[in-house]
């Protein structure tokens, strides 16, 4: 049973991704100045031998030092390190779907917790009470109000009952 949504996790997750898709745009372009990236799946995978690859195929020299080929060519190489040193460094992958970031009831134990927080909820609800920060502190932040709603803490929940 979903009882939350773990809006913070979510949002770190999209700026991620945002991230490492312009790292890998800003890659492809700097790239695109000495060769084609005509493949930007396998060009992610390594950058620099991606690189070298293509230059080996439009120059015809095979097995040559990287570093020699590189004072052949004038590519600023360790800017491409650098951003794939930054991409890679993003725990993201931008091929996998988005995670669910629900927050759902793994047990018995937090059901009940889950259903007698709810009912405290109900009750704070039909109170209305003013000094709600005095109130989630009595209650260690077990509930919360939000949006002027009281409701059961999916945090305290989930990692409340994992500790027993």
């Amino acid at each position: 049973m979903k009882i939350g949504h773990d809006q913070i996790s979510e949002i770190r997750y999209e700026l991620a991704i945002k991230r490492k898709t312009r790292l890998l745009n800003s890659a492809i372009d700097f790239c695109n100045e000495f060769i084609n990236v005509s493949d930007p799946d396998e060009f992610q995978k390594d950058f620099k031998g991606y690189v070298m690859k293509k230059i080996e195929d439009k120059t015809g020299i095979k097995n040559i030092d990287p570093d020699k080929l590189v004072a052949l060519t004038d590519i600023p190489i360790h800017q491409l390190n650098k951003l794939q040193k930054e991409y890679k460094s993003i725990p993201v992958d931008l091929k996998e779907k988005k995670p669910d970031f629900g927050i759902y009831i793994e047990g018995k134990d937090q059901l009940a917790l889950f259903n007698e927080l709810t009912e405290l909820c109900d009750q704070l609800n039909k109170w209305n009470p003013e000094n709600w920060m005095w109130i989630e502190r009595s209650f260690q932040n077990k509930v919360q109000l939000r949006s002027g709603h009281w409701t059961p803490s999916t945090t305290y929940i989930k990692n409340h009952c994992k500790k027993q």
